[in-house]
């Protein structure tokens, strides 16, 4: 197993989605460049499951390098998982996506000469997975609720915003948010306050959103998970929650339940889930989470 990007000669395999566009792919040659001055350095386009599943099967001790946001990341995790290869592989993050969130836990940065340097300077450590019904994974979190309707609005909106489709993206499912009847059981105890409830999140990273910090207490490597469950659904309710919430203070709201805890049950009647970013229907009535310790391994600095 390859302990790091220069511990031999290796090096590195860099995934990049083949339809990012062409500021990605410049970025992704200079990490290349410069990884290659310290360890071997390949680039490989992926397009579809497929294309990830053969250049993990193909990584051979390289360090697994994902160049995009967190739904890259997941799905490069999901798919070694899926094939058996997770205990055999680093993983590394470049983060190019809109959000980032999961990088923004660890600290990563997005300008080459930055990412070389953390790189090629971090060890790889044992980090937390959440995995859901069906065997999905989740890398950073997910959510249900005005998170979900928040995302759909700045969908159409991250093309020509960026990042700042997010906040539109809030503040327009914000005006007109309606409460969700969902339950939450926490390692067997229901933590909802039996209301309504604005939104819920299971996180492992501490934001959402491109930096919404709706877990400010997360740990990616502490074994729980943070559980968030916001009952602020009225009108003032839920604009004294949203200014909370860009603050982190909003779990200490009497209307906000924040818990840690292994396995998390999320029922519901038709809840979208929103997972690292990528929106999903849910079919079923019940959704389990549970918190996997150290499942994967991650580059990271020792601050992180």
């Amino acid at each position: 197993m390859n302990e790091d990007i220069t511990g031999d000669d290796t090096g590195g395999l860099l995934l990049r989605n083949a339809a990012a566009g062409s500021d990605d792919a410049e970025v992704v040659q200079a990490v290349a460049g410069g990884l290659a001055a310290h360890a071997p350095a390949e680039v490989v386009e992926t397009e579809d499951e497929g294309d990830v599943d053969a250049a993990l099967a193909a990584a051979e001790g390289r360090t697994v390098v994902v160049c995009g946001g967190d739904g890259s990341v997941q799905l490069a995790v999901q798919r070694a998982r899926a094939t058996g290869l997770l205990d055999e592989l680093v993983f590394g993050v470049v983060p190019l996506g809109t959000g980032n969130d999961l990088a923004g836990a660890l600290g990563l940065d997005a300008d080459p000469a930055a990412a070389v340097e953390r790189l090629v300077t971090s060890a790889p450590r044992p980090t937390d997975l959440v995995v859901a019904d069906g065997d999905l994974v989740v890398v950073n979190a997910v959510h249900v609720g005005i998170g979900v309707a928040a995302a759909r609005e700045a969908a159409d909106r991250k093309d020509a915003l960026g990042a700042l489709a997010y906040p539109l993206g809030a503040i327009i499912a914000g005006a007109s948010a309606d409460g969700l009847e969902v339950e939450v059981e926490l390692d067997g105890d229901r933590i909802d306050q039996g209301r309504p409830a604005l939104m819920v999140a299971v996180a492992n990273g501490r934001t959402i959103g491109g930096g919404t910090p709706v877990a400010p207490g997360a740990v990616v490597d502490d074994g729980l998970l943070d559980v968030v469950v916001v009952h602020a659904v009225g009108p003032g309710e839920r604009l004294a929650f949203a200014t909370a919430l860009l603050r982190g203070t909003h779990v200490d709201r009497e209307d906000v339940v924040a818990a840690r805890g292994r396995t998390v049950v999320v029922r519901g009647e038709g809840l979208a889930h929103n997972r690292d970013g990528e929106l999903e229907e849910a079919a079923d009535v019940a959704r389990t989470y549970r918190v996997e310790p150290g499942a994967w391994r991650l580059l990271r600095a020792l601050d992180a």
